[in-house]
């Protein structure tokens, strides 16, 4: 009887626990860079950019002496001090190393990490590193560039997944819409072969594609990987940025007849009043909050919060979206051990003259 009570009494204040818990649940999209906690010796890049404030939120109006700037947001350790979010999903900037036809050993290049694909396995095993670190804080994410040859693709993406805590693939090409045709080609491709070599572990893939008003063969491909691969979970970041994207998403399942249970919009970088009809029409239960390291003064998640989404809408997409992902996905489990220690020589300064694009 005691025994019985006993359950009964954990189990009544886990709940209070859990209802008294007002942190966002999931971040689906944070990067890691390097220059968050200086690792290999890389410096967060020196600038004091300028902000104003408007209707309480704080926003910058200059940018240093590049454009684009973002040092004022926020990093993963920023994330862990600010304790706004429960969960993240930390993707490693192996992702933005695209394969390239020319010679990066020049001097416009060669003391850039973020051109360098010798650093890719060390920048996954950092991201391991992290994730097991802070217990139940962050899910890895493996990088993929889909610029890179198949062979290539498959055994990085392999090998980053084996590392510990590392449960999913950021996808990217970093092509512009004139280079459509060569990006489509390579998605079939890349993808494919890659998702096909490492789907026994059923990854979360969160995939950054760019349609355009033109051309919708991007959104094609990517239903046809979600067809072909159901026990992954495909996350679209940024939701495309436009409602006729989405609008074009559903048509595709309209016409399967029936709506695709693997896949996710994400939305960050979105604005949330143009596309909150969308993310309705799609089904909150599969929409997920990201930030894209905008989580700085509550930029991302204002807006968000202002979208004109009811109280029970933003619930479905805090709450019941990211539990939908989250099933099946072991957090605390028994991989969380750090990795050895990178072979590469953490003392070695690296000047950082260039950010990485980061989308």
């Amino acid at each position: 009887m005691n025994t019985i009570l006993l359950i009964i009494g954990l189990i009544v204040f886990s709940t209070v626990l859990s209802a008294n818990d007002t942190r966002t649940p999931l971040d689906a999209h944070l990067h890691y860079w390097p220059e968050h906690d200086e690792f290999l010796g890389i410096q967060p890049y020196n600038c004091e950019p300028t902000f104003e404030i408007r209707n309480g939120v704080r926003y910058q109006v200059s940018s240093c002496d590049m454009e684009g700037d973002d040092t004022w947001t926020t990093n993963y350790l920023d994330l862990l001090k600010d304790n706004k979010v429960k969960t993240a999903f930390l993707i490693s900037p192996s992702f933005t190393m695209r394969n390239r036809d020319i010679d990066l050993s020049g001097e416009d290049f060669s003391d850039t990490w973020s051109f360098q694909e010798k650093y890719i396995p060390e920048m996954d095993k950092q991201v391991s590193d992290i994730s097991q670190k802070y217990p139940g804080r962050f899910i890895g994410f493996c990088g993929l560039n889909y610029t890179w040859k198949s062979s290539s693709a498959e055994k990085r993406v392999k090998e980053c997944l084996d590392l510990p805590g590392m449960k999913g693939i950021k996808m990217h090409s970093f092509s512009t819409t004139e280079e459509l045709p060569l990006r489509v080609e390579k998605v079939e491709k890349v993808i494919d072969a890659t998702l096909n070599k490492v789907k026994a572990k059923k990854p979360i893939i969160l995939w950054h594609i760019k349609p355009t008003l033109e051309n919708n063969k991007e959104i094609d491909i990517l239903f046809q990987m979600a067809l072909k691969y159901p026990d992954s979970k495909f996350i679209i970041a940024h939701s495309m940025y436009r409602a006729s994207s989405i609008e074009y998403l559903l048509s595709l399942e309209e016409r399967y007849g029936k709506r695709l249970e693997n896949l996710f919009l994400e939305t960050s970088a979105a604005e949330p009043k143009n596309l909150k009809d969308s993310w309705v029409n799609f089904g909150l239960d599969r929409v997920l909050y990201g930030s894209d390291n905008f989580n700085s003064n509550n930029i991302s998640y204002r807006q968000f919060q202002n979208s004109g989404l009811t109280e029970g809408e933003i619930y479905q997409i805090e709450n019941v979206a990211s539990k939908r992902v989250l099933e099946g996905l072991s957090v605390d489990d028994s991989e969380r051990e750090l990795t050895k220690e990178t072979s590469f020589r953490s003392s070695e300064k690296l000047a950082v003259r260039g950010k990485a694009i980061k989308e």
